[in-house]
């Protein structure tokens, strides 16, 4: 449910800021606003704490942020304030930055491993992803250690499982669903 609102409000939030002509510049203060919370503790406190007032805390982010980002962008949050949906402002920046790509032609793969991938393997895969999609791609790497091994694509809708974990988990559900069929019903003669 989260990311379908996250969507929501991301291609809301690119379109108010395309309207007037800010996208950039919204970008550019999303980053700066998720470096804050990262880097802010009171920040981060005040902005997703639900026990503060919508009304204190609109007046707290007035101090701190009005003057910071685009005026589109500084209503959109407290459109965020107003609807208690600021613990999802890390998802919408992100539908936000898809918006972008796309509105340029791009399309983003993120790509999760268990580690760093060397730079010509990133560029090689990046080449193919390009080939593939028949469109411009931009990696996004996420460092997954559950993986164990190999790695995961997602492209919109699209997930491409190429990891040890995934493999393990095909394999388990081939010899359980095996078992399953092939198992005897009786005694064993053994026994």
């Amino acid at each position: 449910m989260s990311l379908s609102v996250a969507e929501k409000y991301g291609e809301i939030l690119h379109q108010w800021c395309a309207e007037h002509d800010v996208v950039d510049e919204a970008d550019q203060s999303l980053q700066w606003l998720e470096t804050l919370m990262d880097d802010s503790e009171e920040f981060r406190f005040v902005w997703v704490h639900p026990v503060i007032a919508p009304r204190v805390k609109e007046k707290i982010l007035e101090v701190v942020l009005k003057e910071e980002v685009p005026l589109a962008l500084w209503y959109f949050l407290l459109l965020l304030v107003e609807r208690s949906r600021e613990n999802l402002l890390g998802g919408i920046a992100e539908q936000f930055r898809r918006r972008i790509l796309e509105s340029q032609g791009v399309r983003a793969a993120d790509v999760y491993t268990a580690m760093d991938l060397p730079s010509e393997v990133t560029e090689d895969l990046r080449k193919a992803l390009c080939r593939r999609e028949d469109a411009e791609v931009v990696l996004r790497q996420h460092h997954d250690p559950t993986l164990l091994g190999g790695l995961v694509i997602r492209i919109d809708d699209l997930k491409m499982d190429g990891s040890l974990k995934g493999r393990l988990q095909s394999i388990r559900k081939v010899m359980s669903a095996a078992s399953d069929r092939q198992m005897p019903i009786g005694r064993d003669e053994d026994s």
